[in-house]
């Protein structure tokens, strides 16, 4: 929804640097700007709006309350449900916004307050009785929030760029990280805490950071990341019942909005699930934006056009400028301050921008289905792995597995559907692996992940979601959507979906043949049967071979130049390596180059000018 920036400590920033600042997440807030400056206290509290709920400017941020002050990037969904009980319990509002429900939440319960929240936020709220700040992300960090904390000094802001003209401090460039990101791929981008900057930090996603007015933080994790009791007992009738309902309620919550909405769309089971409820239960007006491609390993319009016929919406097909690409992704890596970590999210730039170009201002997406119904390939050889003990559900599955799915499968390991049955931590597809030769550290990262759950599938899925997969998504989505003043939504990252799918016994999770079975069948009779019924999962996505010719001589200057990525990665070796083969593995391997690469060779300049 905004951007916001603050800060709490001894000395208040100077004008320049707090106008800086503000400027910097310009394009998260266009609609509005403002600033609380408090000099008795120290405290700085600055907001870009982009207004979607209650678009007057009653509604504008900082917004003040019985001597307490709010910022906030997000949406409260359930923000009606909430103020109706703040109402029983004497409180009166002046707008109709989300905002104004949340400041009052939280003055009538504290820091317990996001007990009650169902959304996607980061906040910074300040009580001027006690001098206690408190910040906070949302459960699964669909909302950004950096600090730097010097000595008693604590800076925070929606984006890095806003921090560092905020502290006046330039952060330096953090190369174990870029080297992981480059070796392992995109899912070790957020497995530690450690970010591409140095001593830039994250709010915790699901936890609040309370600074005191002696300046002490304390930490406090509200959102307990654990497998819930199994309901062995529960029906799958009955599954299903509860998860539409779920779905139907989430989807009504994240569709409130008072500016128009667009959708994400592919030929998945979960973006088409989310379009269909949207039009058939909720008789909304849609329209959905998909990416054209030639390829024939990525095209998805055909299926596509068809579900959009059936559903009778609008369908915008987004056609990605083939040429330029090289200058079209220095611009877009600069402007974001930050490597992309996939093409795919190259493509989605443009898509954000063909939206921002229709006057949308949120955009639906359907990431995470994967991680909470059990969606990737791997996840059917767990599954087996997991049923092992059910003879008659394992021989019924495996025959599913060799009837149905088997001919979906590349990767030779996951080929092998007793893979787990050999080798329960079998991990290796995880990371991306190539040659140590091309590297100039030739030491490989230790893949490690967090014991959730003793059900192998179970435990896969929590690790995705909140270290792996998720954050990636969540990251690229807010960093692409918010640069051209468009909010993105995730329905899927809903607390009570989540909760109640991990009370559903693992043995549901696939059925003939199919991954995301609850999911699919929630859907039956609402989503178009084809797209239903359709296993081939393709994804979003593209190879760097429709982009560049490799053996150009564009690309062979790239090589060529003078950059601190060779310090990490061996020039000659690697590009012998890449021009040996074409696969989509190289593919990755070649597009992570070229962003990591933009991005040191930008920051580098920076540092440059500023000696």
């Amino acid at each position: 929804m905004c951007g916001i920036a603050g800060f709490y400590g001894s000395k208040l920033p100077t004008k320049n640097n707090i106008i800086k600042s503000s400027e910097l997440i310009k394009h998260r807030g266009p609609d509005a700007s403002g600033s609380v400056i408090l000099k008795k206290d120290k405290l700085v509290f600055l907001h870009r709006r982009l207004s979607i709920i209650d678009i007057d400017k009653r509604s504008n941020q900082p917004m003040e309350y019985d001597n307490t002050i709010l910022i906030f990037n997000g949406e409260i969904y359930n923000y009606i449900e909430i103020k109706k009980k703040l109402i029983f319990m004497g409180h009166k509002f002046k707008t109709n916004s989300d905002t104004e429900v949340l400041i009052h939440a939280l003055k009538e319960w504290k820091e317990k307050a996001v007990n009650f929240l169902e959304g996607m936020w980061a906040f910074a709220w300040y009580d001027k009785n006690t001098k206690t700040l408190i910040l906070s992300r949302d459960r699964f960090g669909e909302k950004p929030l950096y600090y730097f904390f010097k000595e008693k000094d604590l800076f925070f802001s929606s984006e890095i760029k806003s921090l560092s003209a905020l502290s006046s401090k330039k952060f330096k460039i953090n190369f174990k990280k870029i080297e992981d990101f480059l070796k392992n791929g995109y899912k070790s981008a957020f497995k530690d805490k450690n970010l591409f900057f140095k001593d830039v930090k994250q709010i915790n996603p699901g936890s609040l950071l309370i600074i005191n007015k002696n300046k002490k933080i304390k930490n406090i994790d509200y959102w307990k990341r654990k497998t819930k009791f199994l309901n062995k007992k529960i029906s799958y009738k009955k599954i299903i019942n509860k998860n539409k309902i779920n779905l139907i309620r989430s989807v009504k919550l994240r569709t409130r909005s008072d500016v128009p909405i667009g959708f994400c769309m592919s030929s998945g089971i979960d973006s088409n699930g989310l379009i269909s409820i949207a039009k058939k239960q909720l008789k909304q007006q849609i329209i959905g934006y998909n990416i054209y491609s030639k390829n024939k390993n990525y095209d998805e319009y055909d299926l596509t056009k068809k579900s959009a016929k059936e559903l009778n919406i609008r369908l915008k097909l987004v056609k990605v400028p083939k040429v330029n690409f090289l200058e079209n992704l220095k611009k877009i890596t600069h402007i974001r301050g930050y490597p992309l970590f996939t093409i795919s999210y190259f493509l989605h730039w443009f898509m954000m921008k063909e939206m921002k170009k229709d006057g949308i201002k949120v955009s639906i997406s359907g990431s995470a289905a994967d991680e909470i119904y059990s969606g990737y390939i791997d996840h059917f050889n767990q599954f087996l792995y997991q049923i092992k003990s059910n003879k008659v559900l394992l021989s019924k599955t495996k025959s599913d597995w060799h009837r149905y799915f088997e001919k979906f499968v590349q990767n030779k390991d996951l080929k092998k559907y007793d893979l787990y049955f050999k080798n329960k931590n079998f991990r290796n597809h995880i990371y991306d692996n190539y040659p140590n030769e091309i590297f100039v550290t030739k030491k490989k990262s230790r893949f490690y992940e967090k014991k959730f759950s003793a059900d192998l599938l179970r435990n896969r899925m929590m690790n995705e979601l909140y270290y792996e997969i998720v954050p990636v998504l969540l990251h690229e989505d807010d960093l692409n959507s918010m640069n051209f003043s468009i909010e993105n939504r995730t329905p899927y990252l809903d607390r009570e979906i989540y909760n109640f799918i991990q009370t559903i016994p693992t043995k549901h999770f696939v059925k003939n043949g199919y991954l995301k079975s609850i999911l699919r069948d929630s859907l039956s009779k609402i989503t178009p049967n084809f797209i239903i019924k359709n296993r081939q999962k393709k994804g979003f996505n593209a190879s760097i071979y429709d982009y560049i010719d490799i053996r150009s001589k564009s690309f062979k200057s790239i090589i060529e130049s003078k950059s601190k990525i060779f310090n990490i990665i061996k020039r000659k070796k690697f590009y012998d390596f890449i021009l040996k083969n074409k696969s989509p593995e190289n593919s990755k391997l070649i597009f992570r180059f070229l962003s990591a690469k933009f991005f040191l060779d930008q920051n580098t300049q920076i540092d440059k000018r500023t000696k």
